[in-house]
Order: C-alpha cells, then structure tokens, then sequence
C-alpha cells in the first residue's frame, strides 16, 4: 500500500516535524512547496511502495522522536509494519526513534531482533545494532508498548537513510519474481491467478508437480525422460572403513515404514485431480 505523508503541526511542548509527501523524493505534497526545516530537524518520508508512517514529533531536547504508524489496510486496529526515510541531519548526529503506537504486546524484538536500515552510500540492507534496540512497556504512554532505537548518521548526514521493519518485499518485487519463474517455461511449474486483493491485486498460486498432460506448458515434453537423479553420496570412515550411505538393502529407518506409508506418495493422476480442484 501506499502511504501519503503531511506536513505536521508539531503539538504543544515538542518541536518541529516534517514528512515530505513527494514519492519521488521531493519536497512538495499535492503542489505545495514545504520549506525544509534547519539542519538537523529530520525529514520523514514514507509515501513510496510499502512506506508507512502517519506522524512524527521531535521531543523538546532534539534527540528524540515519536513516531506513529498507520493501521493496516482494511484492518485500523492491526500496526506493526514501518517503512519511510530520514533525511536531513547533521554529521554525526544521534537520534532516539520511538514507535509509539504497536497493536502487538508480543514482538521478537524482545528477543534481539532491531530493524534494518541502509542509505543511498550503503545500499545492503543492514541490521540496527541490537544493543540499542528496546521494546518495553512505557508508563509515560499509558502503558502502551513502544519500540525505540538508536539511529546514528555518521559522516553521512546529507544522505538519506531508509529504515524497515524487517528487509521489505514489495508488491513490485514479487511480480518481477513471478515473471522471471514463468519465464523459465518449466515442465514442473505452473503459475495461476487464486483471487484478487481488495485493492484488485493480483494473488497467485504456483503449483510444483510432474509434469501433467493437461498443461499447456507440457505439451510435446511428456515423452522425455524424468531428470536423473544424483548419484548417492559415499563417505569412507577415518582409519579404511567400508562405505557406508550406499549399503545393501534399505537401511533400517526405511524398514521401519509401515507398508501403508506408500500410499501417500503422491501420483500424477492425483496431482491432476487436485490441480483440477483449484480456480
């Protein structure tokens, strides 16, 4: 989803905060110039393919930031994805975000997880370090549970600096996925449309099988050959042993099986029977 930023009254007591709203990096929203604040005084940005933030303030002492999250589509209720841009700092400067408005009580960042964070100089998505990563249950929020983190610019102030719940994959990115599978032409993969998002986005199915007569995408290709499979792995045991992993017989977990454990394997009139099932 997308997510289209304002510019933000800053609330009695706490100083400015401004979120661009130009998805392409600019400073204007909907034909508006917005005059960007004095260095130091971040920018916040998050109106690109999987952004999300609905406000920020910056606190009286200038280190730290509230930051809100808008709720998930078509479920207000449910937040925890973030997604936007910082910008607009000064050389090593250090700040202090806080996500102040989780739906979940729960979060692996209780666990060590952070979030990940990279810039246009550092393209690879990299981790926050955990140690200054916190989630806890804030007294002075009305006991809601908040996530703060420190972010440190480093020389690089004048860059702009992308920061994600966890590594994103968007929309975009799955469809260029997709493409590229279909594009393949495999015999053992076919793509089909499962339903549509109420935004009208595509949700596909990818089904792995054998290689079904009722596939276009097998036609002509049924009388090849299945691919071999490798070669077992043999191993010999310090000192000359005998090989083992290639013994005679099944080995004793296999012997094990109860004669009606081959009846689940499954078959490709059953895969077509199932493959039928699906719209």
């Amino acid at each position: 989803f997308f997510v289209h930023g304002a510019l933000l009254e800053a609330p009695r007591g706490c100083g400015s905060a401004q979120i661009a709203g130009d998805a392409r990096g600019g400073n204007s929203l909907s034909g508006v110039a917005l005059k960007l604040p004095p260095r130091g005084e971040l920018v916040f940005d998050g109106a690109f393919e999987g952004g999300n933030i609905a406000d920020a303030r910056r606190l009286d002492d200038g280190f730290e930031y509230e930051i809100n999250l808008r709720g998930d589509s078509c479920s207000g209720k449910h937040r925890m994805w973030f997604h936007f841009t910082v910008s607009n700092a000064l050389p090593r400067q250090q700040v202090l975000l806080s996500i102040m408005n989780f739906s979940k009580t729960r979060s692996l960042y209780r666990q060590g997880m952070s979030p990940v964070v990279r810039s246009g100089r550092q393209p690879a998505w990299q981790r926050v370090p955990a140690r200054t990563t916190y989630y806890y249950k804030s007294p002075r929020h009305g006991g809601k549970y908040v996530m703060s983190f420190v972010l440190d610019f480093g020389n690089d102030a004048d860059d702009v600096f992308e920061l994600a719940y966890t590594f994103p994959f968007t929309y975009t990115a799955l469809q260029y996925e997709l493409a590229y599978l279909e594009h393949l032409s495999s015999p053992y993969l076919r793509r089909q449309l499962l339903t549509r998002t109420t935004h009208g986005r595509r949700v596909d199915a990818l089904v792995l099988s054998l290689p079904l007569p009722s596939c276009p995408l097998n036609a002509g290709r049924m009388d090849a050959p299945p691919p071999p499979l490798p070669p077992p792995t043999h191993s010999r045991r310090e000192g000359g042993g005998a090989n083992v992993g290639c013994a005679a017989g099944p080995s004793p977990m296999l012997q094990q099986q109860p004669a009606t454990a081959a009846a689940t394997v499954a078959t490709p009139h059953s895969l077509a029977a199932v493959a039928a099932l699906m719209p």
